[in-house]
């Protein structure tokens, strides 16, 4: 059993880089799930979109397909779109959490997690950006560590 999750930064400043982003996607799924094989095999995927946390957002700080066929996942990226965002840090570590906690990883499976952005985490430790909305880190209070445990 396979599980591929992409976790991605839809934020405005990945405008340039969605239609790219999503047909290497396309490109990932399809190949994987056209892979020979000699044994019966199961390959899901699912993806985790974000932005920020309100007020820089308010539209959603994640978006998540659970683990699924590739037909109902590129269903579902084909509705994605570049936008909001705010300040420059983003969301990255809800969208990471939200891959681990709310994607339906089976437990016997090999898991994988691609991420796409182009922006750090909220925090000091990540970024010297000015405009920072949370420079004491994700207002959810998540961790790289208390993520990097839950990876593990």
């Amino acid at each position: 059993m396979i599980d591929i999750i992409f976790c991605m930064d839809t934020t405005g400043s990945m405008h340039n880089y969605i239609k790219k982003s999503i047909e290497a996607v396309k490109k990932i799924v399809n190949d994987t799930s056209n892979l020979p094989n000699k044994k019966p095999r199961s390959i899901l995927f699912g993806f985790v979109a974000y932005k920020d946390h309100p007020p820089q957002d308010k539209s959603y700080i994640t978006k998540v397909q659970p683990l699924t066929d590739a037909t109902n996942v590129l269903d579902f990226i084909r509705n994605l779109t570049a936008s909001g965002g705010g300040d420059g840090p983003e969301a990255v570590l809800d969208g990471l959490f939200d891959s681990i906690n709310k994607t339906n990883l089976r437990e016997n499976s090999l898991k994988y997690i691609f991420h796409i952005g182009d922006a750090p985490p909220h925090g000091r430790e990540f970024t010297a950006d000015k405009t920072d909305a949370w420079p004491e880190g994700c207002p959810c209070k998540l961790k790289l560590e208390d993520l990097a445990e839950l990876m593990k």
